[in-house]
């Protein structure tokens, strides 16, 4: 299922809530002059934070509950489910287990000390009773039929499962509406460089995630797509698409892109940018080059975060429909490499890492 999101229930089995991603980003909200991330940043809980393996975000789970349960006052007990064990629970009509990899996304779990943290959900103010975290199958009754429930997985770690990463000498870079890049590592190391994730096999994963890719790609084909609007040209996306893709060339003059159209890891910027155009340099070709350029250049600088020594890597693995669509950006993410190391682009990568799983 899709991360870092959460759904409340009451105790009488009705939803409290409906389903809360990690882009409603309550944590910016102010209340009684503070907001949620602010709180979360201040020194007293730096050390609980640090353990959760996760930076204090806006969307996160920790964030939002403590900005609903000052808004939206509840007396009752509240139930926190992840989405997939949400779906569980309503169709089977059993109590779920919740996998690692989702209580870790929500950025209330210490994945050293295995446990959920009371000192941070000591700020939500709900009566909110938090899911037991496990692997273990269970085994349910359903239409006459004996049905074995793997607990839900997060999406990024069924992705990079079925993309093939295992060996401490491999990269991932996850190319798609957002961008990831992460190394396997046996043991836990926190960094205020990247985030920390629970992985398969007693392994985590160093990862740098809400890198602008895909999303922050579509604001200039809205751009591009709006001018042709205003000549009356109505034109496929598909063929703005190929011809963006078409005009990328091996390098741009002078004109930079700021690819931050909101929260990210690759600036301090929640508005994108664009500067140092020359009088005859604002083309069509420079400023796609200058865009897909820049995206490939932050991914590169978050390969430096997450790994200690490039020199190591022997496997450069590309998965999402951005590392698949766009040949620039792999070409020039590969040549920041040894030229020896092996570069695989997976297919498929979600359900064949949840084929994998079901053999684990």
């Amino acid at each position: 299922n899709e991360m870092h999101g959460f759904i409340l229930f009451k105790e009488d089995g009705s939803y409290f809530t409906d389903y809360i991603s990690w882009q409603n980003e309550f944590g910016n909200i102010d209340y009684n002059g503070v907001n949620s991330c602010d709180l979360l940043r201040s020194e007293e809980y730096d050390r609980y934070i640090v353990k959760t393996g996760m930076k204090v975000r806006a969307g996160l789970p920790s964030s939002n509950l403590i900005y609903l349960s000052n808004a939206f006052p509840y007396e009752g007990e509240l139930f926190f489910y992840t989405l997939g064990d949400c779906i569980i629970k309503r169709v089977f009509n059993t109590e779920p287990v919740c996998h690692v990899s989702n209580a870790a996304a929500s950025g209330l779990y210490d994945i050293e000390n295995k446990r959920w943290v009371a000192e941070i959900l000591d700020l939500v103010k709900y009566r909110i009773n938090m899911p037991k975290v496990g692997e273990e199958k269970i085994s349910v009754n359903y239409f006459d039929k004996t049905v074995h429930l793997f607990p839900a997985i997060g999406d990024y770690q069924a992705a990079l499962l079925g993309a093939g990463i295992k060996s401490f000498n491999d990269i991932s870079f996850n190319l798609g509406t957002g961008a990831q890049v992460s190394v396997l590592s046996d043991k836990v190391v926190f960094s205020d460089k990247y985030q920390v994730l629970p992985f398969f096999g007693d392994n985590f994963l160093f990862r740098i995630a809400h890198l602008p890719s895909g999303r922050a790609l579509n604001v200039y084909f809205r751009f591009f797509k709006d001018i042709l609007g205003c000549f009356d040209f109505s034109v496929d996306d598909s063929r703005i698409w190929d011809t963006i893709l078409k005009n990328v060339k091996e390098d741009t003059d002078n004109i930079i892109c700021g690819m931050g159209f909101f929260e990210n890891s690759a600036d301090t910027y929640s508005k994108g940018y664009i500067k140092d155009i020359g009088e005859f340099e604002f083309t069509f070709s420079n400023l796609v080059t200058a865009a897909i350029k820049q995206e490939a250049d932050n991914f590169i600088k978050a390969s430096y975060m997450v790994c200690d020594n490039r020199d190591a890597i022997e496997r450069v693995i590309f998965s999402g429909g951005i590392a698949k669509k766009i040949e620039f950006i792999r070409k020039r993410i590969t040549d920041s490499f040894d030229e020896k190391v092996d570069v695989i682009m997976a297919e498929n990568e979600t359900l064949l890492g949840l084929d994998k799983y079901s053999n684990l």
